[in-house]
């Protein structure tokens, strides 16, 4: 087994970089470090430190430089996200090219913990509850439809959350950059930077520390550094809790996702380039609000429109026979057109 090992020279990825013999059993390893160049001599000497490390311990090391402020620019994305894009394309061409079996990133317990919270915070459905998961046949670069019978309605390839959280991808990753799937790897989900802090001390392992994350400016760095202490102080063991609290929220979710595709099944045809929604068997359903909801779910309907929507559709589900009708009706978001028909709702994109 092949091993692309992600480090940036932080502590979490030294933590994974020293112990991957234990973490992937006779894999063989390879690294792969991002230098987005943003924060000048720092980023340089991250990058020199981890070279070095590689080489005292006998692995290969690949280094890309970005342009990350040209992209974020041309593309009109955050910093942030232009350097999601830049490593997770640059990751699907070494895996295509070199043929890696997976892809390992060192996110731990309290990055899992701090995406819940920045997904409640920001909005979000049963996915974003899930946390991030370890990784595995459903983690990957993909352009999975999430369970439904339909293909998914995304542009081009996506980053599936079942690898990376759906919340940081952006779906602009190059057609030509990821074969079908890539298999990714996060070995330290259950392992707390406190954990990851003492094993690396005891050992006498160094790391490199990145002076942003001490700036509260980005919403992760207030969660981690201002939120996270009075959670502590609330309950100490607050990471794991969350943790399990996750792992209860996937096993809820899968078993919402069984009921859905069965239900999606019976009442949505796929039509060309056209959904078409069965209404009379769509009301029939005793939850037949979430069925909708996770038909459109990728759609970006506003809530205030898809209440709209439900409103219309609870009117005519409980009116007299004849006294509502749905026919005319159009609902809208940036990307799709949503037309009701007799009995069928027509979901199109907008050219």
């Amino acid at each position: 087994m092949k091993v692309l090992l992600a480090v940036s020279g932080g502590i979490d990825s030294m933590y994974m970089l020293h112990r991957a013999p234990e973490l992937f059993p006779g894999a063989s390893f390879t690294a792969a470090h991002c230098n987005f160049g943003l924060r000048g001599a720092e980023s340089d000497g991250d990058e020199a430190f981890v070279r070095k490390q590689c080489t005292v311990l006998g692995i290969e090391c690949l280094v890309r430089r970005f342009d990350t402020v040209g992209y974020a620019s041309a593309q009109g994305v955050s910093m942030e996200m232009a350097a999601r894009d830049l490593r997770y394309e640059w990751f699907g061409s070494l895996a295509a090219e070199h043929g890696f079996d997976a892809v390992a990133t060192a996110h731990n317990a309290n990055d899992n913990a701090e995406t819940l919270i920045l997904n409640l915070l920001r909005g979000t459905g049963t996915k974003g509850l899930r946390g991030i998961p370890s990784g595995g046949a459903d983690a990957g670069y993909s352009s999975g439809n999430h369970g439904r019978p339909w293909p998914c309605e995304r542009e081009g390839p996506t980053l599936a959350w079942e690898g990376w959280s759906e919340a940081e991808v952006s779906g602009r990753i190059s057609s030509a950059a990821p074969p079908e799937r890539i298999q990714l790897a996060r070995p330290l989900l259950g392992v707390s930077r406190e954990e990851i802090r003492v094993w690396m001390e005891t050992n006498g392992f160094e790391w490199r520390e990145d002076s942003t994350n001490k700036l509260n400016e980005a919403r992760r760095n207030k969660i981690r550094n201002q939120v996270f202490p009075v959670f502590r102080e609330i309950n100490p063991s607050f990471i794991k809790t969350l943790g399990e609290d996750m792992a209860r929220i996937r096993q809820t979710d899968d078993i919402a996702d069984d009921y859905f595709r069965m239900a999606a099944e019976k009442i949505v045809k796929e039509k060309g380039d056209m959904l078409e929604i069965n209404v009379l068997s769509l009301l029939a359903l005793k939850h037949w609000r979430y069925v909708l909801w996770r038909i459109l779910e990728d759609c970006t309907f506003s809530a205030q429109t898809f209440g709209k929507l439900c409103t219309l559709l609870e009117r005519y589900r409980t009116a007299p026979p004849g006294t509502v009708t749905l026919s005319g009706k159009t609902f809208q978001s940036p990307g799709w057109i949503l037309r009701a028909r007799r009995v069928t709702l027509i979901l199109t994109r907008r050219y």
